[in-house]
């Protein structure tokens, strides 16, 4: 009777064992599915979609990049020989505006010293910030940096330069319309990788200046 009891309780943990390690082989190939193309669903072995059950699903390059990049954003712009750079970024309510204090340099700084500014502005950007009380708060420490009393003050004879970052940085010039504000030109567009060096993003922000208009 005592033997049998032993042999009762090694089978069954003989049994627990073998059901943990086929859990965890399930768990194999979508931990390390992901770098070659495949979504990863989790760790749990619950939440597992594997080949014996709903299969792994492939998913597009450009869908796997939105899930890992994060978009980033801000803005310069060019106004009597001074750069003015916002940082943007994403309300929790999906509107992207402009956040944070101004960062002002001169024109004719060096595209490195330029490059270096946007960078950090850029790396600021979020999308968890809160919507404005008043939509019109967001522009006040760009008009204060500028010295001017009025957004419509401001945009007469300046220049504006969108920034995005996320797989790669693309640098957008803009046309200044007046009362219609800055309008992009959308086929005019510089692309350079998101890990470029300071006086790559220097040079190509002064190009899109010169363009904008």
């Amino acid at each position: 009777m005592i033997l049998w009891r032993y042999l009762a309780a090694a089978t069954f943990l003989v049994g627990r064992v073998l059901l943990r390690l086929r859990a965890a082989e399930a768990t194999v190939p979508l931990l390390s599915a992901y770098d070659g193309g495949f979504k990863r669903t989790g760790t749990n072995p619950s939440n597992l979609r594997t080949a014996a059950g709903a299969g792994l699903r492939r998913i597009p390059r450009s869908h796997r990049a939105r899930d890992t990049i994060s978009m980033k954003k801000s803005v310069l712009y060019e106004r009597d020989g001074r750069l003015f750079l916002r940082t943007r970024s994403k309300t929790t309510d999906g509107l992207w505006m402009d956040d944070g204090p101004c960062t002002v340099i001169s024109a004719s700084e060096q595209p490195g010293t330029i490059g270096a500014a946007l960078l950090e502005v850029l790396s600021k950007s979020n999308d968890r910030v809160a919507p404005p009380k008043s939509w019109d708060e967001q522009s006040r420490p760009l008009l204060d940096a500028a010295g001017v009393a009025s957004w419509a003050e401001f945009r007469k004879g300046a220049k504006c330069v969108a920034v995005t970052s996320g797989e790669e940085i693309q640098i957008r010039p803009s046309l200044n319309e007046g009362e219609r504000g800055f309008v992009p030109l959308k086929d005019d567009v510089s692309t350079i990788p998101v890990d470029s060096d300071r006086e790559t993003v220097g040079r190509a922000l002064a190009t899109a200046i010169e363009r904008s208009r």
